[in-house]
C-alpha cells in the first residue's frame, strides 16, 4: 500500500475549492433573489404608471425563467454540499486511515 499524503492533500484542496464554489453560488442565489425583488417592484411601478397589452405575459415569462434559474441554482448548491460532505466524511477519512496504516507499516519495517 502506498502513502496517501498526496491524495489527502488533493482531497483537502478539492474540499476547499467546493467550499469556495459554494460561497460564490450562495452569493449568486442572494443576487438572484434581489433581482427578482427588483423586477417585482418594477412591475408594480409599471402597472401604476402605464399599461401594456402584454404586461401579464411578460411578468409570467419572467417568473417562469426565474423559477428555472432558482431551481437550477438550488440543485447545484445541494450537489456541492453533498459532495463536500461525502469528501469530508468518507473519502478523506478513508484516505487518512489508509495513510496512517501505511506509515505504521513503514515504521514497523524500519525497525
Amino acid at each position: 500500500m502506498a502513502c496517501r499524503c498526496n491524495d489527502i492533500a488533493g482531497c483537502k484542496a478539492d474540499i476547499e475549492d467546493l467550499k469556495t464554489a459554494k460561497g460564490y453560488l450562495t452569493e449568486l442565489i442572494t443576487l438572484d433573489t434581489q433581482v427578482e425583488q427588483g423586477l417585482t417592484a418594477i412591475v408594480g411601478y409599471s402597472q401604476s404608471a402605464f399599461t401594456t397589452k402584454n404586461l401579464d405575459l411578460l411578468e409570467g415569462n419572467e417568473k417562469k425563467v426565474n423559477d428555472q434559474v432558482t431551481s437550477t441554482l438550488s440543485n447545484i448548491l445541494t450537489r456541492i454540499e453533498t459532495e463536500i460532505t461525502t469528501l469530508e466524511t468518507q473519502s478523506l477519512v478513508e484516505l487518512e486511515r489508509e495513510d496512517k496504516q501505511t506509515h505504521q507499516e513503514e515504521k514497523k519495517n524500519e525497525a
